[in-house]
């Protein structure tokens, strides 16, 4: 199977398609009645990309900050009469938002925040269709000082849409955290040279990526990622999950 090609970006600057896994995201789910004859809006495809990066100290002293950014591009479809569709996105504790930017067919598409997360209000017409885009930064807080270990997950979900979904993809690109880990400099700052200049990504994945979920998932280059097709019946909800660990802290 092919990797992805590039990288979803925000509209006005589209670079590519790079994409991904198996289920709606917990951003992007229709707050709809679950029965099937209540379900007119088929989400045809789903496009997510997550890109960690470090970001350096904010004052002497202190650790690097990690950052999540969260692309996606979902193309939804409405098989019945013109309606008006609500979309939440839910905000986890461990990984508040810096910023939330959304837009509907390269238009900016309002987001307002409501309890733990962002809502959307999309109107389709009557067998129409519209694509939606979602660019969100997100700070990612330690889950485990003690062992230094941070993660980042997202809720992996099938609900209030109409199935099929033709073409799901979710990458992680891992290419920041990295290159971060490789230009790392030797203990006590003695000397500029990098700590490992050698350690390939395979061996990055293995010796400081300490959980990756669900399984399945394939790598090359910098990047992970998953890849489903023509998604009829997911057996149950999963998350997806990142965890590493923050040699940075």
């Amino acid at each position: 199977m092919a990797g992805p090609e590039g990288t979803i970006m925000a509209p006005g600057v589209l670079r590519g398609r790079a994409l991904p896994i198996l289920l709606v995201l917990g951003s992007l789910a229709a707050l709809l009645p679950a029965g099937s004859e209540a379900l007119p809006v088929q989400v045809v495809s789903v496009k997510t990309y997550y890109t960690l990066s470090l970001a350096g100290p904010a004052a002497p002293g202190q650790g690097s900050q990690p950052y999540v950014r969260y692309q996606a591009e979902c193309r939804y479809l409405n098989w019945g009469s013109s309606r008006w569709v609500q979309i939440y996105d839910p905000e986890l504790a461990s990984l508040p938002h810096v910023e939330y930017r959304a837009w509907v067919d390269r238009t900016s598409l309002p987001a307002q925040k409501f309890g733990n997360g962002y809502v959307m209000q999309l109107f389709l017409r009557d067998q129409g269709s519209a694509t939606v885009q979602v660019s969100s930064l997100q700070r990612v807080l330690p889950v485990d000082p003690a062992r230094k270990i941070d993660e980042f997950e997202d809720l992996i979900h099938w609900w209030g849409w109409r199935p099929p979904i033709e073409d799901f993809w979710i990458v992680v690109d891992l290419g920041g955290n990295y290159a971060a880990y490789r230009k790392q400099t030797p203990a006590f700052g003695f000397g500029g040279s990098p700590l490992a200049p050698s350690l390939s990504f395979r061996q990055f994945l293995s010796n400081r990526i300490v959980q990756i979920s669900p399984g399945g998932y394939q790598s090359g280059g910098n990047k992970i990622w998953w890849h489903a097709r023509n998604i009829w019946k997911p057996e149950v909800d999963s998350t997806l999950h990142v965890q590493w660990q923050a040699w940075y802290r």
